[in-house]
């Protein structure tokens, strides 16, 4: 109803204040739907504020993050996920627990810096370095059309993190190694110390 009530007023922009909070999958879905509508049919701008990065996600070209009342990062949705040092990017891109390493082994944060990563690159990596990977973590899907993701690995250790961030380079992706358990944190991997 607040939806309709606003549009009968014919804006160029409209503002959807946490329009999704507190509802269930479905519903959510269909007002998502409706918002993507608006703006198509309509030609209607929706500055959608939320909490909710699988809303983001799902129907944001831009996005911006506010912190202290002040926007800190804005951007292309894209542009903003493919930021491999971007705080919005890792919500965005949120992955789950992370499986802990083996032994003998050096924890990466790997995020995809081009459109055209190979869905097998963790393959191609272990054959190019001569090491296993072991995929600990990620969050690889489609936002605004190419596949974009972040994941935490591993590799044997020992190996030259230039030779790690060459091959990873080659393969369309950036990477470096947490090197504080603060870091370690934020790349979704908990480092135990003794």
């Amino acid at each position: 109803m607040g939806i309709a009530r606003a549009l009968a007023l014919k804006p160029s922009v409209l503002l959807a204040d946490e329009a999704t909070s507190g509802l269930d999958p479905s519903t959510t879905e269909s007002i998502l739907q409706l918002i993507r509508s608006i703006r198509e049919t309509e030609g209607v701008s929706v500055v959608l504020i939320t909490h909710e990065m699988d809303v983001v996600r799902s129907v944001a070209d831009t996005v911006s993050r506010l912190e202290g009342g002040k926007i800190v990062e804005s951007g292309p949705v894209g542009r903003i996920v493919a930021d491999p040092v971007s705080a919005l990017a890792g919500d965005l891109l949120r992955h789950g627990t992370p499986v802990q390493p083996g032994p003998g082994t050096a924890i990466w944060q790997v995020q995809y810096g081009s459109s055209a990563v190979a869905l097998d690159w963790p393959q191609h990596l272990g054959a190019v370095l001569g090491s296993q990977i072991e995929l600990l973590a990620a969050s690889i899907e489609s936002i605004g059309g190419p596949a974009v993701g972040r994941a935490a690995i591993s590799v044997r250790a020992g190996l030259p993190e230039a030779a790690v961030q060459k091959s990873l380079a080659e393969l369309g992706l950036l990477g470096h190694r947490p090197t504080t358990t603060a870091q370690s944190r934020a790349a979704g991997v908990e480092v135990k110390t003794p």
